[in-house]
């Protein structure tokens, strides 16, 4: 990871965290739907939660680019608890407070959070019917070894604030279906606009501030990191051809949050 003194040297920095399925969860990445120029994003599974609530329930979620629900892309009789965060809908991420989270600590208003995924093209057909994880494993493996497979930027997040919340009873609405919530456990919150990315970006054919990425991004195993800087990652972005659609939740969602015990509150 890039030093604290490589991240203030220019403008806000275009920070990478890798999310959803993938081979160390899963066992295998999410489905890019070529002809729909979108990708199904898959959460990882969440171990913790026993009884989902239908946010994180598997078969009450709707995939965005397709319409199906999310368990379609998940192995017949091996469906799990989503762990649904980020929120690219609702515009957070949050990540455990102790031990440390994966953003650096000096984080904050301005920096741009980069949402990148493994994602694989399927054959046509292949998600009409439920699959067996090993079905899916093994044409997965078929789609890497042909070259049909990688890392993408998939979304972005415009970090307008960050908090840290120790008392759930006294967190923002937005928040309130962070999966961190069910298991009470105390977060840092980035809250912000969303973009999502359509299609999803090779990573690999966006600027990189440190070319010593290539290697990892090509073998898949670059987890997070700087990326790139705010203004190089847009410009490259629009100038490819590809199409940034913001939404998000404006201030007025997360601005005058109570103030509680052990609630540091935002921090602008």
């Amino acid at each position: 990871m890039a030093k604290a003194e490589d991240l203030s040297l220019r403008e806000p920095p275009a920070y990478a965290l890798r999310v959803y399925a993938d081979t160390s969860n899963a066992g295998y990445y999410s489905p890019l739907h070529e002809d729909l120029g979108c990708a199904s994003l898959v959460p990882i599974p969440d171990p913790k939660i026993l009884r989902p609530p239908p946010w994180l329930d598997p078969d009450m979620v709707v995939d965005d680019c397709t319409g199906a629900p999310l368990s379609t892309y998940m192995p017949l009789g091996g469906e799990w608890p989503l762990h649904r965060d980020p929120r690219l809908d609702l515009g957070f991420y949050t990540e455990p407070l102790h031990p440390r989270g994966r953003m650096p600590r000096f984080a904050g208003k301005e920096w741009i959070i980069v949402f990148i995924a493994g994602l694989a093209v399927y054959p046509r057909g292949f998600w009409e019917r439920r699959r067996r994880k090993a079905e899916i494993v093994r044409e997965f493996r078929r789609s890497y070894a042909r070259g049909l497979a990688g890392v993408y930027a998939v979304a972005l997040l415009d970090v307008e604030a960050v908090l840290e919340v120790q008392d759930w009873r006294c967190a923002p609405k937005i928040l309130g279906e962070s999966p961190h919530r069910v298991y009470g456990e105390p977060v840092r919150a980035f809250i912000g606009r969303v973009a999502v990315i359509e299609p999803p970006a090779p990573v690999l054919s966006l600027p990189l501030a440190d070319k010593s990425r290539i290697e990892a991004l090509k073998r898949g195993r670059f987890r997070k990191g700087l990326l790139s800087y705010r203004r190089d990652l847009l410009d490259a972005l629009v100038s490819a051809g590809f199409r940034v659609k913001w939404a998000g939740t404006g201030t007025s969602s997360y601005i005058n949050v109570p103030k509680c015990r052990g609630d540091h509150g935002p921090s602008y």
